[in-house]
């Protein structure tokens, strides 16, 4: 799994913005499964070809800006969650994905077919989870698919990923602590959601009476957000998905 740009590269119609509000067409009953997969794969084709911008502060006290977490990699993150569950045409998606060039495109369908249980896509999916550089909102997916996969296969050994995971993991989202009062802005929190996927998935796995060791268990219950140094202020340039430093 790799992080390029490519994507299918037919010629379509202009791309118009995917708004997460767009993924309600995938639930109607109307549509066949493949009619299901070919709507997603044009959601991944308009988002790629005009991808949800980053939020840029307009100043330093700018708290909403450094907040927003509806970037890129999240969408995409939603686009595949939503795919997963809406009862498309995996096998035809299972074809698509062999056939596309590697990106973030099929990142996604690799993330979805691991969901879906194909145990071929449990190495890349670790691969892409444990890469610190990789689309944060698209690692934290492929927590959430490792996790599925490891319950499903009764696979005690994944618990050391997470744990891996949970200490290492180093990218974050600001997040608001508390809601704000008037026009002030509120302190933040830095969340860190690969390592918080990776927590729920030892507690999951905890809960299933799978066996753990004691340092994994131990992991699954260290804090994955953390105030900010400083008082709370944002850092100039860090924002969701940027890695600390």
């Amino acid at each position: 799994m790799r992080r390029s740009s490519s994507c299918l590269s037919r010629r379509h119609p202009a791309p118009e913005r995917v708004s997460l509000e767009r993924l309600k067409e995938l639930d109607d009953p109307k549509l066949t499964p493949t009619q299901k997969a070919k709507l997603a794969l044009r959601f991944y084709r308009d988002e790629m070809r005009s991808p949800t911008p980053r939020r840029r502060p307009s100043h330093a006290g700018d708290w909403r800006a450094y907040t927003e977490y509806r970037t890129h990699d999240y969408v995409l993150a939603q686009i595949t969650r939503k795919l997963a569950a809406c009862g498309a045409d995996t096998a035809f998606l299972k074809e698509q994905w062999q056939g596309i060039e590697a990106g973030e495109v099929k990142d996604c369908l690799s993330l979805f077919l691991l969901l879906k249980g194909d145990p071929e896509l449990k190495e890349p999916v670790q691969a892409y989870a444990l890469d610190g550089q990789g689309l944060m909102r698209l690692r934290e997916l492929a927590v959430e698919a490792l996790a599925a996969h490891a319950l499903k296969t009764d696979d005690d050994g994944m618990g050391k990923v997470f744990a891996r995971i949970v200490r290492e993991d180093g990218q974050t989202q600001y997040k608001a602590a508390e809601k704000p009062k008037g026009e002030g802005a509120p302190p933040l929190l830095l969340v860190y959601p690969v390592r918080r996927a990776a927590a729920e998935a030892i507690r999951q796995m905890e809960k299933r009476g799978m066996l753990l060791e004691s340092h994994v268990l131990q992991a699954g219950k260290l804090a994955t957000e953390a105030p900010l140094p400083g008082g709370g202020a944002p850092r100039a340039g860090l924002q969701s998905g940027d890695k600390k430093k």
